[in-house]
């Protein structure tokens, strides 16, 4: 507690006495006691008990709205201003708040310091913020926010859904106007400061955003509802942070095509290996498009997203030899719905250490997520149509909004998406429909309705559009999706009856796959699987380099780990072995060297017996298991990781071990059938498709490793140090690098390879 205390003295103050202190017109008390300055109500409006702030929204008794979770309070305490928020009784906010605030003032993020603690009430003080919220600042240029209107005996009314998105939309209008660019780029920052703390908000919204008055720096409240990594888990937290930075984007984007999430290098930034795909595009003559989401481009070329690219057929071997001569590698999905028409390509972007990911699209097949059941065929003008954007072409806006709408409406409109519960629009999806609307009018759409797509009647997309607004009701959505659907019945790829199966059986089995494969369905590289082999001495970092891969892979592709110098026991392992403990309990086995004696050993100490020789079987069997599991998954097409491997007179730690236990000890016919069967084994493991040798002196091994045996430690990895690797096809990396660079060459290797 001493801690957190002693963090928060270093935070942000707001002196109430003192040279350039806000002016609060109380005394403080003798002693450092406490006064209390005001009440604060539902609205953030103040009820003053002592003194004013210049500035501030004051109410009086009649006019103040009582708060029903919290209580906040407006203190003076040791010449400062503080906010003491009352939990009554909620200890888990209490303590999320607290663990919240003191990780992220010790990670130098925007947020209110801790001045005093009471596990008693439980209540906490942190320090007042000398500003506006977001909200009021907003307000003050003509967004329109409920609740702010001051009259007596007034009711807090939380809007619901709908009207919660038309407060943004509103908000949004007037935040160009409102506050400068900068200050949404620190924002952004901020929440990724939060994130990298390994904290979720969980609670982002306008009012919880204050605009310092003196400087006008960011800074976020209100972390009762935070969540922490250590209690989410990998998984959990990443989709939570995701769902931040979404709401936060909403809030945020305006009128600017630049999704929020991303400072002003990100923004502009574009990675070169998409700079140098799009240059060779241009200079080849290739015609194509960036044919949606265009109002997250940005994000796209800066390897935080996908790139649609849709390719005039005509073009296609050129496009696909292009992205050979740029290091894409053709990738493949094993999930049934593939489109017809749509490639996938991967390439890995060494400069930023990122994965560029380019969807190939040859045809527009849009329509539900899980059948994909229309066409729209107007490639070719979409094409021939699209603008020169900053980087690459893009459709005109009146093109995209059409597409938008149509793929929306038989999205998320539809009786069975209801029933699916498939019916919300994401907010990057409302996001997107804004931004187009904005840049085009309707009678443009209409044209593009008039000249391509007949089928489709005026008054039936301007239904379809109403449709997709935060306060259409159920009935009219369907409708709007029923007489599309019946509209556009030349484009379908299925018949209804088939289409609704095939909805209904992909649903069930997106399901069951999610409780059997938690990690999702990743990409598998058309050139097929592999099987990576990480060999090195102890200290050498094998686990370090594997865990780096493993995330650096597993972002696009399906990745295996397997350990077969610690191979998992199998079936019949686990039985023999017990067996053997309760034989050796049980004294059924006399001593482990009794045979070795009988054949006339002379020094029996040194010679294994039956148990020692039969458990060296059961591990060579076991390493074997694990490699067959290992060759299928990578024939199948995933990469696997091997940490250790056994090499045949390389590393005696994971190669034979009877034939270096008898020595020259005289050994039984049982003893001699044993070392076969476990060399049998071992001539069967096959060398990995690819080796990688983690190369690091003994004497820096040891240092390393000091929680074990100083000796052994050097045995091992000298193994590796003394050996000549000059001969063969291993990748030799100096382990004594620093762990960024050694993983960087690892990656750059291992991507060319595959």
């Amino acid at each position: 507690m001493e801690e957190v205390l002693a963090s928060g003295k270093h935070g942000y103050r707001c002196e109430a006495t003192g040279e350039g202190a806000v002016t609060c017109g109380f005394e403080p008390r003798e002693g450092g006691g406490e006064v209390l300055v005001a009440e604060v109500d539902r609205r953030g409006f103040l009820l003053f008990r002592a003194g004013t702030i210049p500035g501030a929204t004051v109410v009086t008794e009649d006019q103040f709205v009582p708060r029903t979770r919290y209580g906040l309070q407006l203190i003076g305490r040791n010449g400062a201003l503080g906010i003491r928020k009352s939990y009554r009784g909620d200890y888990w906010s209490f303590v999320n708040e607290l663990r919240a605030l003191h990780m992220l003032g010790m990670a130098k993020a925007n947020v209110p310091s801790v001045m005093a603690v009471d596990f008693e009430g439980p209540s906490l003080t942190v320090s007042y913020i000398c500003g506006t919220t977001l909200a009021d600042h907003l307000a003050s240029h003509g967004a329109l926010f409920p609740n702010r209107e001051i009259g007596e005996h007034l009711r807090y009314v939380r809007p619901s859904r709908a009207e919660g998105l038309r407060i943004i939309e509103a908000a949004r209008r007037v935040l160009h106007k409102a506050i400068d660019p900068r200050c949404v780029e620190d924002i952004c920052a901020q929440l990724r400061i939060v994130h990298a703390a390994g904290v979720v908000w969980n609670d982002v919204k306008y009012g919880n955003i204050i605009l310092e008055a003196s400087s006008g720096r960011p800074f976020l409240i209100d972390f009762d509802n935070a969540r922490h990594r250590m209690h989410l888990g990998d998984t959990l937290f990443e989709m939570l942070r995701r769902r931040d930075s979404v709401k936060l984007a909403l809030c945020l984007n305006g009128n600017s095509a630049k999704p929020a999430g991303r400072s002003a290098a990100t923004e502009h930034r574009c990675l070169s290996t998409v700079q140098n795909l799009f240059d060779e595009l241009r200079r080849e003559g290739i015609k194509y498009c960036h044919w949606k989401s265009n109002a997250s481009l940005d994000a796209a070329t800066a390897g935080e997203g996908d790139l649609d690219l849709l390719v005039n057929r005509a073009d296609a071997q050129d496009f696909i030899r292009i992205l050979g001569c740029l290091g894409f590698k053709r990738a493949i999905t094993t999930r049934p719905k593939d489109l017809p028409g749509v490639e996938h390509y991967v390439a890995y972007d060494s400069a930023s250490d990122e994965f560029v990911h380019v969807h190939a699209h040859y045809q527009l097949v849009c329509g539900h997520g899980n059948s994909k059941s229309y066409r729209i065929p107007i490639e070719r003008v979409y094409i021939e149509t699209a603008v020169d954007d900053r980087v690459c072409p893009v459709p005109r806006a009146e093109y995209e909004l059409t597409m938008l709408v149509i793929r929306l409406v038989i999205k998320h409109c539809s009786w069975d998406s209801f029933a699916m519960r498939m019916h919300r629009l994401a907010p990057s999806e409302r996001e997107e429909l804004t931004y187009l609307k904005e840049r085009c009018s309707k009678e443009q759409v209409h044209c593009v309705l008039r000249q391509h797509l007949p089928f489709i009647a005026e008054d039936v997309f301007d239904e379809c559009l109403t449709a997709l607004e935060p306060e259409s009701g159920l009935w009219k959505r369907m409708r709007a999706a029923r007489r599309l659907s019946r509209s556009m019945r030349s484009c379908r790829r299925r018949s209804g009856i088939e289409d609704l199966c095939l909805k209904v059986w992909r649903r069930v089995a997106a399901g069951v796959r999610r409780r059997l494969l938690p990690g999702g369905q990743k990409l598998r590289l058309a050139s097929g699987g592999s099987l990576i082999a990480m060999v090195g001495g102890d200290g050498a970092g094998k686990s370090t380099a594997i865990e780096g891969l493993v995330k650096w892979l597993s972002s696009h592709l399906g990745v295996v780990t397997v350990h077969l110098g610690k191979p998992r026991w199998s079936s019949m392992s686990v039985v023999v072995r017990a067996v053997l403990k309760v034989g050796r309990l049980l004294r059924l086995w006399g001593s482990d060297m009794a045979h070795l004696a009988m054949n006339g050993a002379e020094d029996i100490a040194e010679c294994p017996g039956d148990v020692s020789l039969v458990s060296a079987v059961l591990v060579a069997r076991d390493r074997w298991l694990v490699y067959c599991r290992a060759r299928r998954l990578a024939a199948n097409g995933r990469l696997v990781i091997c940490d250790r491997y056994p090499l045949p007179g390389m590393i005696d730690m994971d190669g034979p071990r009877i034939e270096r236990m008898m020595g020259e000890c005289k050994t039984s016919r049982f003893a001699r059938t044993l070392k076969r069967l476990e060399l049998k084994y071992y001539a069967r493991i096959l060398p990995p498709d690819m080796l990688i040798i983690l190369r690091v002196h003994p004497d820096t091994a040891v240092k390393r490793k000091p929680e074990e045996s100083s000796d052994s430690v050097a045995a091992r990895t000298r193994q590796i140090w003394e050996k000549d690797w000059s001969g063969s096809p291993a990748l030799v990396v100096d382990a004594a690098l620093p762990r960024e660079e050694v993983l960087a060459r690892l990656k750059a290797k291992i991507w060319s390879s595959l």
